[in-house]
């Protein structure tokens, strides 16, 4: 079965249709459309019988299968046929084997329901992308968090589909080598780091991929779960580097997530790293058990009063910001002339402030 690539091509853009809009009326990726178009994979029979009837052309027109095409359909036909001759039988004996097969069919019918809003009461639960595979390494389901995660839209349906038609080339192949390791050895992947299928190496997750066993305990397939960690692997960066500027500087660093502005003047809040809290503490004093609040109010009240005017207030458009003015401790009777300097880092959105101490002496 050959796809006539020019005219598929040709059809598709005198209908005005998009890749995406076609491919989403196909119930497929625009990646899985994109490579029929080249020819590089070739669509069922099904499926392409579903594009002719979207396009509204003969078969033929889009492929080479007409006297295929109808050679199957003929088959079809005897099928029928075969199954209404059998329909035509009056034997009493077989008509009670057939009304047995009948209620066992039903039967599976409901349990295989049952378990089926099972499972996908299951994965559609999880906040974390979730999805399960069959033994053929193809997806039989996947939660919205999953679907969000590659960029397809909620209710999206992947059933039947390989990691190639969701994925790029590198990533499908790394995340299929890896699932049909766990369906051949049977050992499951716990807690792994890796970057984060689809997210082009920007997230970091843990992976966790389990096999599926039937009653047996042999394995029918496998069940995967994504878990992110991109802010933590962000956070150990972003230590890691600090900890080498501070081999670099006599200067303290801390690490801010947020400012605010109170009667005036900027101040930090939610600090995530202090290379010297004995410095801290020892300058503003020890601030644990205190609510923000409280600690602003005790920072505030030891800014000499002179030197308020001086301070620059900031925000992370007009960093780095020098800042030079002097805090006066009541309780240890000590003056300190304060010099800082606050960068904003914008890939890990946070304000970092640099500071020095010199003591000028008790006031």
């Amino acid at each position: 079965m050959k796809i006539k690539i020019e005219n598929l091509k040709k059809i598709r853009k005198e209908k005005r249709w998009t890749l995406q809009a076609l491919a989403t009326e196909l119930n497929l990726s625009r990646f899985t459309l994109y490579k029929w178009e080249n020819g590089t994979t070739t669509p069922t029979l099904n499926k392409l019988s579903q594009l002719a009837g979207i396009l509204d052309v003969p078969i033929n027109i889009i492929s080479d299968l007409e006297v295929e095409y109808e050679h199957v359909r003929e088959k079809e036909r005897e099928s029928i046929d075969s199954w209404e001759l059998i329909g035509g039988f009056e034997d009493k004996k077989l008509k009670h084997s057939v009304d047995a097969i009948n209620e066992n069919i039903d039967f599976l019918k409901r349990k295989l329901k049952e378990t089926s809003l099972l499972i996908n009461g299951l994965i559609h639960s999880s906040p974390n992308p979730a999805y399960i595979k069959n033994r053929n390494n193809k997806y039989i389901i996947a939660n919205d968090a999953f679907l969000k995660l590659i960029d397809l839209p909620s209710g999206y349906t992947v059933y039947g589909k390989s990691d190639e038609d969701l994925f790029n080339p590198a990533e499908a192949k790394s995340n299929s080598s890896e699932d049909s390791k766990v369906m051949i050895t049977g050992e499951s992947v716990i807690a792994e780091e890796k970057y984060t299928p689809g997210s082009r190496k920007k997230n970091w997750c843990l992976s966790y991929k389990k096999p599926i066993l039937d009653s047996d305990s042999n394995i029918i397939g496998i069940r995967g779960a994504l878990v992110d960690i991109t802010v933590r692997k962000k956070n150990q960066r972003l230590r890691k580097i600090l900890e080498n500027v501070l081999t670099l500087t006599d200067e303290n660093i801390w690490v801010f997530k947020d400012i605010a502005i109170v009667d005036g003047i900027t101040f930090f809040k939610n600090m995530m790293y202090s290379s010297d809290n004995a410095i801290k503490n020892e300058v503003f004093g020890d601030s644990n058990g205190l609510t923000w609040d409280e600690q602003i109010k005790i920072w505030r009240s030891m800014i000499v009063d002179e030197d308020v005017k001086n301070i620059l207030n900031f925000d992370k458009t007009n960093c780095p910001v020098l800042r030079n003015y002097r805090i006066h401790n009541k309780k240890s009777n000590k003056t300190y002339q304060v010099k800082s300097k606050v960068h904003y880092n914008q890939e890990y959105k946070v304000f970092i402030l640099l500071a020095t101490f010199t003591i000028l002496g008790n006031s």
